[in-house]
């Protein structure tokens, strides 16, 4: 019998062939594979502040001649300049060109001419000197080596303010005895071990109780051991205390912790002082992991 020209193809005795066995980039799940992502960054970030992000470039099988090109947004500093700096911190086995500024972007093009099946994870440093939005991104030149393309991808880092952190001592009312407060401003981003020692000097003896803490811890207030915090030299009357604040995760804002305070034999007019900061030795001033305040001093005399 004559063979039916009609059934006649290329796949005529190649049956176990399937798209999947060519190794092309195209192919499905048993083709070569190539990205490089970016699963660890920074989504924020304060003005001079460090900011580090790690790639993943990941290859399904061992390949050759890749190539991942890294891009950083840059932001004008204004003097025309750049507001970024960025360094490399580790290649982990690839090979880069360096960082070099050009139309409104740092660039760095990573490359290997073995990529070996796995994953590698390349890590770079950059910060910025104003507020703005840097992004990331190594998708606007497909990661690729000679078998695979891939997608890549983009994140942004927003730099904001630059932090800080301050505690000035308040009077609630007019005068003494009575309420009197801290008044504790975080500024910039939200902040993380915050701390305010806290004193006062009086010459009578105070007797005193927390009205609210805000938010705060307190050590309580206690007579000031010599042997453990020092006595301000200068003037200092017969009754010193202090007190110190903790708080872990310090929010954005201003918080207010308050006590009253009252006083035994006091007399109208005798002076006293409370003050958000030890002026040492040692020096204690207000501060959080982020920012450092100077504190203030609250002088007046007894109504």
């Amino acid at each position: 019998m004559r063979p039916d020209g009609s059934r006649l193809g290329a796949n005529v005795g190649f049956g176990y062939l399937t798209d999947d066995d060519d190794d092309d980039a195209s192919g499905g799940t048993g083709g070569d594979l190539f990205d490089a992502l970016i699963p660890t960054w920074d989504a924020t970030r304060n003005v001079s502040q460090n900011s580090t992000f790690t790639l993943a470039i990941t290859a399904n099988s061992a390949q050759t001649n890749g190539v991942v090109v890294v891009k950083v947004s840059d932001l004008d500093d204004g003097r025309g300049g750049s507001a970024i700096t960025i360094s490399t911190a580790a290649l982990d086995g690839w090979t880069q060109t360096g960082w070099s500024r050009s139309g409104g972007f740092w660039t760095n093009t990573l490359t290997r001419s073995s990529v070996a099946s796995g994953t590698t994870a390349p890590s770079f440093t950059f910060t910025s000197s104003v507020a703005g939005t840097c992004t990331i991104s190594t998708s606007s030149t497909a990661p690729q080596t000679t078998q695979a393309i891939g997608g890549g991808q983009a994140r942004t880092t927003v730099f904001g303010a630059a932090a800080a952190f301050e505690a000035v001592p308040a009077l609630v009312g007019a005068s003494l005895p009575g309420d009197f407060k801290a008044t504790i401003t975080c500024t910039g981003v939200a902040q993380t071990n915050g701390y305010v020692f806290m004193a006062g000097n009086f010459s009578a003896t105070p007797v005193f109780a927390t009205v609210s803490l805000d938010g705060w811890s307190e050590s309580g207030w206690t007579q000031i051991d010599t042997g453990n915090v020092p006595y301000e030299t200068d003037g200092t009357p017969e009754y010193t205390h202090y007190n110190i604040l903790t708080r872990t995760n310090v929010p954005v804002g201003t918080t207010e912790p308050t006590w009253t305070l009252s006083l035994v034999l006091s007399s109208p007019g005798s002076p006293y002082t409370i003050r958000s900061l030890q002026i040492g030795p040692p020096t204690l001033l207000p501060h959080t992991d982020q920012a450092t305040g100077g504190g203030a001093s609250l002088s007046s005399a007894y109504a």
